[in-house]
C-alpha cells in the first residue's frame, strides 16, 4: 500500500485542522463527552461521499469535476456555485487559525494582516517547489508528528485526571447557540463534503504513470487510513478539551491569537511546560499543512472548473491561487478578532451545500457509464442513501431554524 500512500494522508491533513483543533476542542470544553456520538455519527454519515471521489478517480483516471461534466453542464455550474460560496470563507477560516499559531510560535505582535500575507507567500513558495510530490512527502511527516503528539497528550492527561465519562452536558436543542454550534461542527466533521473533489484530484495526480482502474482495494485502503485517522484525531481533541477545560471557569478566547495560545496551553498542561515549544511547532505545522492543502485544493479545483466551463480561457494554477489568497485575506483582516464567528460561518455554509455534492457523487458512481467492476456494493449504496437523507435533514434544519 505504501506506493499509494498520499491522497488519504492529504485528506487527513485537510481535516485535522479547524474542525479538530478548534471545534472538537470547543465541543469538549463546553459540552464534555456528550459530543462523542455526534462526531462519530458525522464521520460515519459522510464517509461514502468522500470514498466515491477516490473510487471514481481510480476507475476513470479523472477527477469528479470531469465526471460532473459528463452528467451535464448544469452539474459543473452547480458545483462551481457551491465552491464560490465557500471558497473564501474556508480559506480565511483555516488561515486565521494558522496565523494565530504562527504568532504564538514567533512571538509576533505586529499586523495580523501582514503575518497572513507572509504565510500565504510561504504557501506559494512551498507549492512551487514541487507541487503535488513535495506536498505529498512533506505532509506525511507533519501529520505524523501532530498525531503522535496528540496521542501522547491524551494518554498523559487521562492518566493524570481520569477520563471522567460523567463530564457531559447535552446541547439544549431549544437554544439557537447550541443548535448552531452543533450544526457547524457537523458541517466540517471530518471536513466539508465538497472537498471530496480535492481527494479525487489528488488521487488522479498520484496515479500518473499507473494503469487506470488497477488496485482499487489498495487505493481505497489508503483512503480509509487517512479518513479514520482524522476521525480518531477528532475524538482525541474532544477528550483533551473535556479533560482539561470542562467545568473550567475559563472560556476559550474568540480571537485567533488568544485561541491559539489557549490551545497550546492545553498541551503544556498535559505534557508539561518543557513540551510547550514542541507542541507549538507541531500544531503550527499541522495548521500550515491544512492551509497548504486548502490552497492546492482550491487552486486545482478552480482551474479545472474554468477549463470545464470555458475551454478556450487559459486560467493557470497560479492565477487561481492568487484569487483564493486575495479573497481569503480580505476576510481574515475583517474577522481577525472574531475567529469563532468566521469558523462557524464557513462550517454552516459547508453544511448547507453538502447534500448537493453528496447527490452528485452518488449519481456518478451509480451511472450507467461507470465501470460495473468498480461500482459500490449494496451496503455502501444503502449507506449513501442514509447519508444523503441525513444531510438533507440537517441542512434543512439549519435553514428553517
Amino acid at each position: 500500500m505504501r506506493k499509494y500512500l498520499g491522497p488519504g494522508i492529504l485528506f487527513a491533513a485537510t481535516a485535522i485542522g479547524v474542525s479538530h483543533l478548534v471545534q472538537s476542542t470547543r465541543a469538549g470544553a463546553d459540552y464534555g463527552w456528550s459530543f462523542l456520538w455526534i462526531i462519530l455519527l458525522a464521520n460515519v454519515l459522510k464517509f461514502p461521499f468522500f470514498e466515491f471521489g477516490t473510487r471514481y478517480a481510480n476507475a476513470t483516471g479523472e477527477s469528479l469535476i470531469e465526471g460532473y461534466r459528463k452528467l451535464g453542464k448544469w452539474a459543473v455550474v452547480l458545483y462551481a456555485a457551491t465552491t464560490l460560496s465557500s471558497m473564501f470563507t474556508v480559506t480565511a477560516a483555516v488561515s486565521i487559525v494558522t496565523a494565530g499559531l504562527f504568532a504564538q510560535l514567533v512571538g509576533w505582535e505586529g499586523s495580523f494582516g501582514l503575518l497572513t500575507v507572509a504565510i500565504f507567500a510561504l504557501c506559494f513558495v512551498w507549492l512551487s517547489l514541487g507541487k503535488y510530490k513535495f506536498l505529498d512527502r512533506s505532509i506525511k511527516v507533519i501529520i505524523g508528528i501532530l498525531f503522535l503528539s496528540t496521542v501522547a497528550a491524551f494518554v498523559t492527561t487521562a492518566l493524570n485526571t481520569g477520563l471522567h465519562p460523567e463530564w457531559s452536558t447535552a446541547p439544549d436543542w431549544g437554544e439557537i447557540t447550541d443548535v448552531s454550534f452543533t450544526l457547524a461542527l457537523v458541517g466540517w466533521m471530518p471536513t466539508a463534503v465538497d472537498l471530496s473533489v480535492w481527494n479525487s484530484i489528488w488521487t488522479v495526480n498520484k496515479m500518473k504513470g499507473r494503469d487506470v482502474g488497477a488496485n482499487l482495494k489498495e487505493v481505497l485502503r489508503e483512503f480509509h487510513l487517512g479518513y479514520w485517522l482524522s476521525a480518531v484525531s477528532a475524538l482525541l481533541f474532544l477528550g483533551l478539551g473535556t479533560m482539561l477545560m470542562y467545568n473550567s471557569s475559563e472560556d476559550l478566547p474568540a480571537g485567533a491569537v488568544g485561541f491559539a495560545g489557549a490551545l497550546v496551553d492545553l498541551y503544556a498542561v498535559a505534557l508539561g511546560p518543557g513540551f510547550k515549544s514542541i507542541i507549538v511547532v507541531a500544531a503550527t505545522a499541522a495548521m500550515f499543512s491544512t492551509t497548504l492543502s486548502v490552497f492546492d485544493g482550491y487552486g486545482r479545483t478552480t482551474r479545472r472548473l474554468v477549463r470545464a466551463l470555458l475551454p478556450t480561457v487559459h486560467f493557470s494554477y497560479w492565477i487561481a491561487l492568487g484569487v483564493v489568497a486575495v479573497g481569503g485575506w480580505l476576510l481574515v483582516v475583517t474577522y481577525q478578532d472574531k475567529m469563532r464567528e468566521l469558523v462557524d460561518l464557513a462550517m454552516l455554509i459547508s453544511l448547507v451545500i453538502a447534500p448537493i455534492i453528496a447527490v452528485l457523487n452518488h449519481k456518478l458512481v451509480h451511472s450507467s457509464t461507470f465501470p460495473l467492476t468498480h461500482r459500490p456494493g449494496k451496503p455502501m449504496t444503502l449507506w449513501s442513501y442514509v447519508g444523503i437523507v441525513a444531510l438533507v435533514l440537517l441542512s434543512g434544519a439549519y435553514l428553517l431554524y
